[in-house]
């Protein structure tokens, strides 16, 4: 069935799912996506609510971060980069982004959102890219919106990464952010606290396993220490003044995280958090999520003083319910921390950044272990401790 098919029929306003992203890659609405992977993937039940996006082999090397301006035909994004950038090469054989510097790279995968379809996006680096401290920004022409498409967008796509904390390896082909598409906005797809408090099954509990009543939209801080490689740890920082070999983000459970973290130990409830320092955290909260629900955590959470708080990556439909099915306890969410200006004293059950529920399309089952029964998780780069 096409997506037009769909949409003359019963689907919902909502996240959309893989089979959905499929059915608009032959509508010509998704261009340059690899449907014979989201197919693979759909056989694998990794049904997913959003597509990895991959490198193009055209990237710029910039001294500053760059958005166009909104309704612009003079500053595209290919404009912007030419008067600013410096032109990459060796992206095909693979090159090294090293810390602390903006790079920008157009994507394989471009858009021709159509008004009758009402389709939207919203993009956020993948899991395993924020735990290792690199943001990502998805960039379009005209919007000088980071990581939102809130109208119909017909052109290419292009993603900023900055590395913070390690250098990393990329070639044509990587994946560092994701893109989730809706029918109808997307705030016509969230899903209200209320809604939520009288479902059958919880979807947020508490630490303890159990429904939580009140703050549905907030996660908090969770310090209680648990098992870490043999250390009793409440976080994970990224170690500081010592050289670091260039990640390749393609590569899964391949480095040896002593070689990049260090375990953090809790003293009385409370983590002072030290200045331009990588905290890696969990929240209090835990996830039991449904065939039709989708999640998303803030980006950036603002009036938290001197700490940018973001989390990386969407939470898919069914995460962490397939493990054990005869024991709903959840997973944490993680927070990928990093303080301003000044040291930062982070307190145990502390509010620490606000999420969104979102009704999925069409229900959907996504079996992924990577992060499912994560607590303090490393990017999937690294070996267990």
């Amino acid at each position: 069935m096409s997506f037009r098919s769909s949409i003359q029929g019963s689907l919902l306003q909502g996240v959309l799912n893989l089979d959905l992203i499929v059915d608009l890659i032959d509508e010509g609405v998704v261009i340059g996506a690899d449907r014979s992977d989201l197919k693979e993937k759909i056989s694998k039940e990794q049904n997913e609510s959003a597509i990895d996006l991959r490198l193009s082999d055209e990237g710029w090397a910039l001294k500053s971060t760059l958005k166009p301006k909104s309704n612009s035909e003079s500053e595209s994004v290919r404009f912007l980069v030419h008067k600013y950038g410096s032109k990459l090469t060796g992206l095909n054989e693979g090159i090294v982004l090293e810390k602390d510097h903006v790079y920008l790279f157009k994507l394989q995968e471009s858009l021709n959102l159509k008004d009758k379809f009402r389709l939207y996006a919203q993009a956020s680096g993948k899991s395993s890219i924020g735990r290792l401290d690199i943001l990502t920004r998805l960039i379009i022409d005209d919007s000088p919106i980071y990581d939102e498409i809130n109208k119909p967008h017909r052109g290419d796509l292009f993603v900023e990464v900055i590395p913070l904390s390690f250098p990393i390896l990329v070639k044509t082909g990587s994946s560092v952010n994701q893109l989730r598409l809706f029918r109808g906005k997307p705030d016509e797809c969230r899903l209200s606290p209320d809604l939520l408090k009288e479902m059958e099954t919880p979807v947020i509990l508490d630490h303890n396993g159990e429904p939580k009543k009140d703050g549905q939209n907030q996660l908090s801080i969770d310090l209680s220490p648990i098992q870490c490689g043999g250390e009793q740890a409440c976080a994970i920082v990224a170690k500081q003044g010592v050289p670091f070999d260039a990640i390749d983000i393609s590569l899964k459970n391949h480095y040896d995280p002593t070689k990049y973290w260090e375990r953090v130990r809790p003293t009385e409830d409370a983590l002072e958090m030290q200045k331009d320092r990588f905290y890696i955290l969990r929240s209090k909260e835990r996830f039991y999520l449904p065939d039709n629900i989708a999640v998303r955590c803030i980006a950036y959470t603002e009036g938290l003083g001197e700490t940018r708080i973001h989390y990386a990556g969407f939470a898919h439909p069914w995460f962490s319910r397939h493990e054990d099915k005869n024991k709903a306890n959840g997973a944490p969410l993680i927070f990928e921390v990093r303080c301003h200006s000044f040291p930062v004293l982070a307190r145990d059950g502390e509010d620490f950044a606000r999420i969104e529920f979102y009704r999925m399309a069409t229900p959907t089952k996504v079996i992924n272990k990577d992060y499912d029964t994560q607590e303090l998780k490393l990017s999937k780069c690294f070996k267990d401790w």
